[in-house]
């Protein structure tokens, strides 16, 4: 399978796992990865790769997923957590800061309760 052929499969999975797994809509996405909504669709629909310039988006989409994983048994906990305003992040709650494109902070939360460092 070739390098390009692995991103599109890649981003395929990372957009259905989104869908899933935090109940994003294609909309939340794109807000996520900065792209529009129609790049998103083209990434599942059409088997598009994403440019390099959003390469470092879907890295930290594809971090999230794992780590919500890691913390969260089921995708219905996962969206529970999603929701819910965090103290650690000053009372947001997660999805807003995904997309506000600033998932960074969510990932070092889920980071820390995956360690145990928030416990």
């Amino acid at each position: 399978m070739g390098v390009a052929r692995v991103r599109r499969v890649v981003a395929g999975n990372t957009v259905r796992d989104a869908r899933e797994w935090m109940g994003l809509s294609d909309a939340e996405i794109a807000l996520a990865t900065g792209v529009h909504r129609r790049t998103v669709q083209r990434w599942i629909n059409s088997g598009v790769a994403p440019q390099p310039q959003h390469a470092g988006a879907m890295e930290r989409l594809r971090e999230l997923m794992h780590l919500l994983r890691t913390c969260f048994a089921t995708p219905d906990a996962v969206q529970e957590w999603l929701h819910s305003p965090v103290p650690l992040l000053r009372g947001r709650t997660p999805a807003s800061l995904i997309q506000e494109n600033r998932s960074d902070e969510v990932i070092s939360v889920l980071a820390g309760l995956a360690t145990g460092a928030h416990a």
